[in-house]
């Protein structure tokens, strides 16, 4: 394909992505990024006009400093012309990326229907992983099956993609976060026995060691209880192999105390760890667990942080187990892990929170400020966001 142009996937003909104006095919012995003569403004010219003839209405560039230099006029200059200033942005991923830049540039196209381009030099890594981030955010999928979905079908469409799922979590995870290292993996996801499970006492600071039985407070009554099923939201860091592939990511202890610290909270509470793991590991028997939670807690008010990916599997078999339960029970996640800065974790738990005062008892589903009935929520394959069952 001319360009290396092609839509992220096939379910989405909004987001696109290619190689950058008078991009020279590499050959043996050339250095991964030639340099070679300036590109000329004609080769820019040939690149817009065919972008334009295949209905983009905005640019995302994601050239280095180094590879704007390759332009003998300023290659943002053109797009500027071309495009509008208002529908260019440059975002340099491989020294400083911004996501919330990169996001809000997808996230207004999309929501515009006004079709986008996303580039880099070649158009396989950078772009690549961007498109499989979109993907990700957008349609509430893992990220190694974001990662498949743009590689098959950039087979499909003839062009080459090459995107790294470790990558694409070290960016969700920001800058200055540790990459774990492939010799000193982090331990297995804790199995939701009661054994293993952790739990802090009301606004307290201390949390009991891992490994020792729970025990709920009988002097104390907790108004809300949070409970850690895993998910995007507690994602620490990731574990890679000799050769740089994802083996497993880290799913640390809940975010929900540091949240709520942070944010003054007055509300009496308690934190139960039942499971630490990614969405598509959750199990039965992690379910089972949270129903047996769910029964022991004396908080009226549940707040369970939960995958995404698996939140109305899970939800939906508490409603169907639990239907009569004299509790508010609110499932909840984050599309970018809690210690991001540019997460939505702290919203989450927040809306969760203060809409769990209004409610009446039964289970439900809190995500994109929005509140559903677990028995009445369906997610909407093409938008990725959940609804109600009209």
């Amino acid at each position: 394909m001319k360009y290396n142009f092609g839509a992220v996937s096939k379910r989405c003909d909004v987001i696109y992505g290619a190689e950058r104006p008078g991009y020279v095919h590499l050959t043996r012995g050339q250095p991964s990024t030639p340099r070679g003569p300036d590109v000329d403004e004609n080769a820019v010219k040939d690149w817009i006009e065919f972008m334009l003839g295949n209905g983009i209405k905005r640019v995302l560039c994601l050239l280095t400093k180094e590879e704007l230099q390759f332009y003998s006029k300023p290659l943002l200059q053109s797009y500027a012309d071309a495009f509008g200033s208002a529908n260019v942005m440059h975002v340099d991923v491989a020294n400083d990326c911004q996501l919330f830049m990169i996001l809000s540039a997808l996230t207004n196209a999309y929501s515009s229907q006004e079709k986008i381009i996303v580039h880099c030099s070649t158009g396989q890594s950078r772009t690549a992983n961007v498109l499989a981030l979109w993907l990700h955010r957008q349609y509430v999928i893992t990220i190694s099956n974001a990662v498949n979905e743009v590689v098959e079908f950039s087979i499909e469409s003839k062009t080459t993609r090459r995107p790294k799922a470790t990558e694409i979590i070290q960016w969700l995870l920001g800058p200055g976060q540790h990459q774990i290292s492939a010799l000193n993996p982090p331990p297995p996801p804790t199995s939701g026995t009661l054994s293993s499970r952790t739990i802090s006492r009301p606004n307290s600071s201390r949390i009991s060691p891992r490994g020792k039985s729970a025990r709920f407070s009988t002097d104390e009554n907790p108004q809300v209880c949070f409970i850690q099923m895993g998910g995007t939201i507690d994602r620490r860091g990731l574990s890679t192999s000799y050769y740089g592939e994802l083996v497993q990511t880290e799913i640390g202890d809940s975010c929900v105390r540091e949240i709520l610290t942070k944010s003054l909270c007055t509300t009496s509470y308690e934190i139960v760890c039942v499971s630490k793991k990614e969405g598509s590991d959750i199990n039965e028997n992690d379910q089972k667990c949270l129903i047996t939670t769910l029964f022991q807690t004396k908080a009226t008010r549940v707040i369970v942080t939960h995958s995404l990916e698996s939140i109305l599997s899970t939800a939906q078999f508490v409603n169907e187990k639990l239907s009569l339960m004299n509790k508010v029970i609110i499932f909840t996640g984050a599309m970018i892990p809690a210690i991001s800065p540019l997460s939505d974790a702290s919203f989450a738990i927040g809306y969760a929170l203060g809409i769990s005062n209004y409610l009446k008892n039964g289970v439900y589903i809190s995500v994109h400020d929005q509140v559903i009935p677990a028995s009445n929520c369906v997610r909407n394959e093409q938008t990725g966001f959940f609804q109600a069952i009209k």
